[in-house]
């Protein structure tokens, strides 16, 4: 995993949070290696020379950045095409640069980098303590230079048989920290209307100086060869569970998707290969169930597995008591130890990818530490024995650590999981006894946390000493976001002082009803899971749909009422979806749609519309599933050999296919065609022996015909 952070313009300014003013640059992680890289070109002829800044295009593709700089020389046009190679840690630079005058021309072209050699955002300190230093100048002006206190490296070579390097540089730009700046100067003859390509590579290591200056040598000298891999990376991943669907919008979305999720794979020796959060912000490892689905749906399995497999490892490196981890960096430093759901998600991801893959030595291998997980969930969390773990859940917030309602269902999800798992591998006994408790749970949730008044499921089920200390959890967390910069309105601060206020004349009161305190979107989680009964569901829908959405889709909070992120609209596409509204889930999917390329071209911000990482790995979570779980119906059941189709065509849509859809071991063509109530099923795949069961229960008053090929 490598990747460049800064504008679209071509320069690298001094910016970021988590480490302040240091999350620009060129980052190979574990560690970051430049500031930033800029390229000034002198016409020996005309005297002129000029910094190559200010792009007039930026073009975004899955496999590289351009960024087009028209003619800061009269008659010379200067393209940047930026690219981060499969296997190599660091980034491939071309400059094109075309002459367009009638006239040959000498040009200088002088490559000045800034180094910043320091560890990525960790939890335990800064690493970045002493100066930087270069080390020499090899052949072909290769510059190396390392951290003044860690084993940590980094190199710049051009492909120029002529170029030279040396430690004398001003940079165009100043940026923080203790780096220094070299140069990679060259002279190239360009003939009246030709075109030159110069290659650079910057590469970086924890190995050895050698190790990060041969890493360079093969960026820069083999370029053509590495965007080739890239693109078949991407062409093959594009490929994987290819949709063509009328809703071309959507169309194009899913496939972005995949290409975010290619962006955002890390494989390091010291952890493995894993799909991390989101980029700028979050490169570490989260237990993040969403992607995990994802994955499955758009038929990356091996990614799926690989990610749950380094999530366990580093959970029993941390924990080793059941307990999922919440975040690790590159450095294998564990941020959080866990929130209570994140056990529970981490259960139902293996179940998960179970029935996709139909992988009995995967589920073998993590069915001790689901055991353990569910033990800690119960035996620890649950302290009144109410099958319901008390604990934080996904909303990150002061004071909500009691009987949250996202907590509730996905621990009911996760011993629905344990149940199958256990009977997949001949625990007879364990199997039912998870089962039982599942279906228990499933019951208690819709009894206990059904808000009549509200017509939603409620955040989270307390007497009135636990509720009060949410509230005044919830005011504090006022006072932190107004320290981070978010505006709090007054209402908000007016609707909690109101409600501290209604739990003060309970006197006390024991006894534990539903509450509503934030409002936050996980009141839905009954309904994503399928816990809630149609009736339920529906009437919450519509509520929601009603009270708690603005322009952009689902509130994080519908008391703040002023932020959405892709999540909460992807799960309320999920939850529409369940429910047969698969014209309404449409909708939320078309709000994560509409921020497509809003100032990041070809990216997808977390906070709807423009804040946050411009790619996050869940966003396709609310893509993804609802397509092809729903829309597409697809619930696999490769341990059986079984696939139940359960199609919902929206209005409108008369043919749809899913192409190379992974299944265990086979390999899926499925096409939906609809005229009047008439809908074909076309299957054609790959391995004889399958079981296709066409569930019509969604698309009522319709009849089905099944169809189905296997490829010789």
């Amino acid at each position: 995993m490598s990747y460049v952070i800064g504008c679209q313009d071509g320069t690298f300014p001094d910016f970021g949070h988590l480490i302040p003013n240091e999350m620009g640059g060129v980052w190979v992680p574990p560690i970051k290696i430049l500031d930033g890289y800029w390229l000034k070109i002198s016409d020996s002829k005309s005297g002129r020379s000029e910094w190559i800044t200010g792009a007039r295009h930026f073009t975004t593709r899955p496999h590289e950045c351009e960024l087009d700089y028209g003619e800061p020389l009269p008659g010379l046009h200067v393209v940047q095409r930026q690219f981060c190679p499969q296997h190599e840690a660091g980034t491939g630079i071309f400059f094109d640069i075309e002459n367009r005058a009638a006239t040959e021309r000498e040009l200088l072209l002088e490559f000045i980098v800034r180094s910043d050699v320091r560890g990525v955002f960790d939890f335990i300190g800064d690493h970045d303590e002493t100066k930087d230093i270069w080390l020499r100048q090899q052949e072909h002006g290769l510059l190396l230079f390392r951290d003044g206190t860690n084993d940590w490296f980094g190199a710049v070579g051009c492909r120029e048989s002529e170029s030279t390097g040396s430690f004398d540089a001003v940079p165009y730009e100043s940026n923080a920290g203790k780096g220094i700046a070299g140069v990679l100067r060259c002279r190239i003859t360009l003939p009246a209307n030709s075109r030159h390509t110069t290659a650079y590579g910057i590469a970086g290591s924890v190995v050895s100086e050698e190790h990060a200056a041969e890493s360079c040598r093969r960026i820069f000298s083999s370029s053509e060869e590495m965007i080739r891999e890239k693109i078949g990376t991407m062409t093959e991943a594009l490929g994987r569970s290819a949709v063509s669907i009328p809703d071309k919008q959507l169309e194009q979305l899913y496939d972005w998707n995949k290409v975010h999720i290619e962006w955002m794979v890390s494989e390091l020796p010291h952890l493995g290969r894993y799909l991390y959060g989101g980029a700028v912000t979050y490169p570490f490892l989260f237990c993040d169930m969403y992607s995990i689905q994802a994955l499955c749906a758009m038929g990356d399995h091996d990614l799926a597995r690989s990610t749950l497999r380094v999530l366990r490892e580093q959970s029993e490196r941390a924990n080793g008591n059941g307990r999922i981890i919440h975040e690790v960096s590159a450095f294998g430093n564990i941020g959080n130890r866990g929130n209570t759901q994140e056990t529970a998600h981490y259960i139902m991801s293996v179940g998960k990818v179970f029935r996709w893959t139909g992988d009995i030595a995967f589920l073998r291998e993590h069915y001790p530490y689901m055991q353990q997980g569910i033990s800690w969930l119960l035996d620890v969390c649950d302290k009144d024995r109410n099958l319901i773990p008390e604990g934080n859940g996904i909303i990150e917030v002061q004071g909500l650590d009691a009987e949250v309602v996202d907590v509730a269902c996905y621990t009911q999800q996760a011993l629905a999981a344990l149940a199958e798992a256990a009977a997949a591998l001949g625990n007879s006994q364990q199997s039912v006894r998870y089962a039982k408790q599942a279906e228990i749970l499933k019951h208690r949730i819709d009894s206990l946390f059904w808000n009549d008044g509200n017509g939603t499921y409620a955040d989270f089920v307390a007497s009135a000493p636990v509720a009060e200390r949410v509230v005044e959890g919830a005011i504090r967390q006022l006072k932190i976001n107004r320290d981070y910069g978010i505006t709090v309105r007054p209402r908000t601060e007016r609707h909690y002082e109101k409600l501290l206020g209604q739990i003060g004349c309970e006197a006390g009161e024991m006894h534990k009803r539903p509450r509503m305190s934030n409002c936050n979107w996980i009141m839905n989680i009954p309904l994503e899971t399928g816990i809630a009964p149609p009736e339920r569901a529906l009437r919450q829908l519509d509520r929601v749909r009603k009270r708690y959405t603005g322009k952009h889709g689902l509130y994080i909070s519908g008391v703040e009422r002023d932020r959405v992120m892709t999540i909460t609209n992807g799960v309320q596409a999920v939850c529409e979806a369940r429910y047969g509204r698969i014209d309404e889930a449409l909708w939320y999917m078309h709000r994560i749609a509409d921020t497509f390329g809003c100032n990041f071209p070809g990216g997808i911000y977390e906070m709807t519309p423009d804040w946050g990482c411009p790619v996050i790995a869940w966003t396709s979570y609310g893509i993804a599933v609802p397509l092809v779980s729903y829309l597409f119906g697809v619930d696999p059941d490769a341990p059986n050999r079984t696939v139940i189709l359960r199609p919902d065509l929206p209005q409108g849509w008369t043919e749809c296919t899913l192409t190379n859809l992974t299944v265990g071991n086979n390999r899926i063509d499925y096409t939906l065609r609809r005229k009047g109530k008439k809908v074909q099923v076309e299957i054609t795949d790959t391995r004889p022996g399958w079981r296709y069961l066409v569930d019509s229960s969604r698309m009522a008053g319709h009849s089905f015909h099944l169809i189905r090929r296997t490829r010789q």
